[in-house]
């Protein structure tokens, strides 16, 4: 019998975490913190109720992420990711660490716990296969959302458990879609961000089209562009879209500047730019070309002297939910101007500042002052998620034709529930599960 427990991620977007357990074998799959909660109860994931002999994280975004060093320093247990994962999570929590200090919120961790994870981590390869006793293994596979994410593939004895963590059905700038080329499985874990009928995006193509008549119209009223992008993943594919149509003279050649955490992942997007999709590693091998080093982008060396700038400008910079980081000063400057633009470019929790300008609130506390925004407020879905559509585009999949189980998590519960009755109804030979947190399954 395989038993799963749902520590966080189950009918809410954050602390995804998740316990497997069959036998004496316990695996812990992810461990991340809900970046828009302010009580310790909602922001981090239950305790397990075993200890986990093994830790597994499918990529570097601090929802699937934010709580490693807590765990690997409480059980003390090897902690498996891809080196990409790996590298990008410690910016994370650095900087986690650094944001929580200059707000005087409690610290889960310490930078002494981020730097015990080095003694403890495990290096993961894609499609090589990990043992973990005689009868259990894993594999990972590219999930196509961000640079080393990964899609966990569990072999428990007998039974195959597929655990999608955040994952993508059309390629990106930066990455292929999700691999399927796996085995058949027996059970499937599956995050259902965007599984609302309403959730049906267009093509990467007319966002990125929409994004850059935005631009342009800002551009020609003399204003300035924020753009308010996660430092992993979105400001990646922002940038890239940015040089893509300055080089081919779709909009003006306007300074691009870089602040917060984005400048170092771009750095790791350059050393590990081998698993980057195919077109990418043939431009940097064969033109020399990195495009992470456009001629348009410029590092913000005092921000200061960019308030003063007269003249257009665009600016990419953390954080991508206005939760904290250089974003906030741009806006409490530029944010008053309604001739300025405000891109947000991705999901928003519930309970962030990017979900309530989202619905309407213009006034944002920030500290002890609001800012009342006037600026244009534009949301480009530079996804790496999957869209309604993609979600049943991947149920249909190869590796899922056999599947038995499928349990929906890493989703507001509305949209889950209604997922969950349209699957039902779809797929007759199939048990569809939508756990609450705390909640145990056992198949």
């Amino acid at each position: 019998m395989v038993s799963i427990t749902f520590l966080g991620g189950a009918r809410e977007v954050g602390r995804s975490s998740i316990l497997v357990s069959k036998d004496d074998m316990t695996i812990l799959l992810d461990a991340g913190i809900s970046v828009g909660a302010v009580d310790d109860d909602k922001r981090c994931p239950l305790d397990p109720p075993e200890k986990p002999k093994f830790l597994m994280v499918t990529h570097a975004h601090l929802d699937h992420c934010g709580y490693v060093p807590r765990v690997v320093r409480n059980f003390d247990i090897p902690y498996y990711a891809t080196p990409p994962t790996q590298d990008l999570s410690e910016l994370l929590f650095y900087d986690s660490i650094r944001i929580l200090n200059e707000n005087d919120m409690p610290l889960p961790y310490t930078q002494k716990d981020v730097h015990y994870l080095r003694k403890k981590s495990v290096n993961v390869r894609y499609r090589v296969n990990m043992p973990l006793n005689s009868t259990s293994s894993f594999t990972m596979v590219s999930a196509g959302h961000i640079l080393g994410s990964s899609m966990i593939l569990l072999k428990l004895g007998t039974h195959r458990l597929l655990y999608t963590g955040d994952f993508s059905m059309q390629h990106s700038r930066t990455l292929r879609m999700a691999d399927l080329h796996i085995p058949h499985v027996n059970t499937v874990i599956m995050e259902s961000t965007y599984a609302s009928p309403a959730d049906k995006r267009p093509s990467m193509q007319k966002i990125e089209q929409d994004f850059i008549k935005a631009i342009k119209d800002t551009y020609e009223r003399g204003g300035k562009i924020m753009v308010a992008a996660y430092a992993v993943g979105r400001a990646q594919q922002v940038l890239l879209t940015l040089d893509a149509y300055m080089r081919s003279k779709h909009i003006p050649e306007i300074p691009i500047y870089i602040d917060g955490l984005i400048r170092d992942v771009n750095e790791k997007y350059k050393l590990y730019w081998e698993w980057l999709k195919p077109e990418i590693q043939k431009q940097i091998r064969y033109t020399q070309h990195n495009p992470f080093e456009s001629e348009f982008f410029f590092p913000v060396k005092r921000r200061k002297d960019i308030i003063k700038s007269k003249d257009p400008i665009i600016i990419v910079s953390t954080s991508g939910m206005l939760q904290g980081g250089p974003i906030l000063y741009y806006l409490k400057h530029f944010g008053i101007d309604e001739n300025n633009l405000l891109v947000l470019t991705g999901y928003q929790v519930e309970g962030t500042r990017g979900r309530q300008l989202l619905e309407g609130n213009r006034d944002l506390t920030v500290g002890n002052e609001v800012i009342t925004v006037h600026a244009e407020i534009k949301n480009f879905e530079f996804s790496g998620h999957s869209d309604f559509v993609g979600l049943f585009r991947f149920l249909a999949s190869e590796p899922l034709k056999y599947v038995k189980n499928i349990i929906l998590v890493h989703g507001e519960s509305a949209k889950i529930d209604s997922f969950s009755e349209r699957i039902a109804s779809k797929r007759k030979d199939v048990d569809v599960y939508a756990p609450s947190v705390g909640e145990t399954i056992k198949l």
